[in-house]
C-alpha cells in the first residue's frame, strides 16, 4: 500500500528530471534570452529547459519570478541610502518631462539595465503627460509617481521592483516634474553627464538637468538667436543654482555692504550696546572691539540679478534685456540633492 502511494510521486520527480535532462537548451535561444531580460545565465538556462526552448514562454515566466523576486528584495533593502543614480529627460518643441531614479552605486547607475529602467519610466510618464490636459507644469513626489500607468498593465513600481530584482540594490523612483510652454514659448532642454553622453530610446540621460521657458522679442536689431541664449542660460542656471526667476525692472540686487546685516543681527547688536557700554567697575567695556559685527556676506538667489557665467561684467538680466529674451520659469533638478520639505500652514 505504501509502494502505491509513493509511486506517482516517485514517477513525476523521475520524470522532471528526465525531462530537464532530455531538453537540449539552444545556444542562439539563451543568448536571445539574455539579453531580451537582462537575467542570469542559470536562471535563462532554467526557463528554457522548463519550456522546451520556447522564448515567449520563458520569458513571460522570467520576468514573473523576477518581479516576485524583485518586491522581496526591495523590502529586504528598503533604508540603504541612495545617492546615486541618473536622471532622464524627454522631450519635444513644447513639452517636456524629466524623471530621476535613485540606485545605491555609481557602478549600477552605468549598468545597461538600469539605463534601460530609467529610459522606460521617463518615456512612460511623457506618454502619461503628454495624454493630459496641458499643463504648464506638474510634479509627482515618489508615491504619485509609483502609481503612474505606463502601459502594458505595469505601473512604476512595477517596473523598479523588477529591476531590483536583477541588480541586487535599492532603487527608487524619486520624482518626476513635466513642463509646458505656450505655442510662443521656446523650450530648451538640458543634460549633463559627468561621463560619457548616455541615450537610450530617444530619453537622454546624466546627472543634472535644466528645463527652461523663454521667449524673445526682437525689433530687427542684432541680437543672439533665443536657442543660443537659451543653451547658455541653462549652463548657468546648472553652475550657479538659482532659486527663482527675479523681476529686473522693479527688484533691487543683494548689496553686500557694511549695512547688510539681517533683522536678527540688528537686534542683537543693539541689545548687547544698551547692556556692554561699561563694566561693574565703570570702565568702559572692551568687548565691542573684540565682538565687532562683520557685514553678513548675502547669496544672490534671483537668476536675473546673478553675474552672467558667460560674462561676468555684467548679470544676467543685462543680458536678457539685450538680446530680448524672458525667462518664464526653469527647473534645476540634480541627482541625489537633497529636497527641501514643502512647509505646512499650521
Amino acid at each position: 500500500m505504501i509502494r502505491n502511494i509513493l509511486r506517482p510521486c516517485f514517477s513525476q520527480s523521475i520524470l522532471g528530471t528526465i525531462r530537464s535532462y532530455a531538453t537540449v537548451v539552444d545556444k542562439a535561444s539563451l543568448s536571445k534570452l539574455r539579453k531580451k531580460t537582462g537575467i542570469g545565465f542559470m536562471n535563462c538556462r532554467k526557463a528554457l529547459e522548463q519550456f522546451d526552448n520556447d522564448i515567449d514562454k520563458a520569458e513571460k515566466w522570467l520576468l514573473e519570478q523576477a518581479q516576485k523576486e524583485g518586491w522581496a528584495k526591495a523590502t529586504k533593502l528598503q533604508g540603504r541610502p541612495m545617492s546615486q543614480g541618473l536622471i532622464g529627460v524627454m522631450s519635444d518643441n513644447q513639452r517636456a518631462t524629466v524623471v530621476e531614479i535613485n540606485c545605491e552605486t555609481d557602478f549600477v547607475a552605468k549598468n545597461e539595465n538600469f539605463q534601460g529602467l530609467v529610459s522606460q519610466v521617463t518615456s512612460g510618464c511623457h506618454r502619461y503627460f503628454m495624454a493630459a490636459p496641458s499643463s504648464t507644469q506638474v510634479s509627482f513626489a515618489k508615491d504619485k509617481l509609483d502609481a503612474v500607468d505606463i502601459g502594458d498593465n505595469q505601473n512604476v513600481s512595477d517596473l523598479v521592483a523588477m529591476m531590483v530584482g536583477k541588480v541586487g540594490e535599492n532603487l527608487s523612483a524619486r520624482r518626476v516634474t513635466h513642463v509646458g510652454v505656450e505655442p510662443n514659448s521656446y523650450l530648451e532642454t538640458y543634460i549633463h553627464a559627468t561621463g560619457a553622453d548616455i541615450e537610450v530610446d530617444g530619453c537622454r540621460m546624466g546627472k543634472y538637468a535644466v528645463l527652461l521657458d523663454v521667449s524673445q522679442d526682437v525689433d530687427g536689431s542684432e541680437v543672439n538667436s533665443i536657442q543660443t541664449v537659451s543653451k547658455q542660460l541653462c549652463q548657468h542656471i546648472l553652475g550657479l543654482k538659482p532659486s527663482v526667476v527675479g523681476d529686473f525692472e522693479n527688484d533691487k540686487p543683494v548689496s553686500n555692504t557694511d549695512e547688510n546685516k539681517s533683522p536678527a543681527d540688528s537686534d542683537q547688536t543693539s541689545d548687547e550696546s544698551d547692556t556692554s557700554d561699561s563694566d561693574d567697575s565703570g570702565n568702559e567695556s572692551d568687548s565691542d572691539s573684540d565682538d565687532e559685527e562683520k557685514p553678513v556676506k548675502l547669496e544672490e538667489t534671483r537668476l536675473v540679478f546673478q553675474e552672467f557665467l558667460f560674462d561676468p561684467e555684467m548679470v544676467v538680466g543685462e543680458y536678457l534685456k539685450e538680446n530680448g529674451v524672458t525667462v518664464n520659469k526653469f527647473v534645476r533638478i540634480e541627482c541625489g540633492e537633497v529636497i527641501p520639505e514643502r512647509r505646512t500652514s499650521s
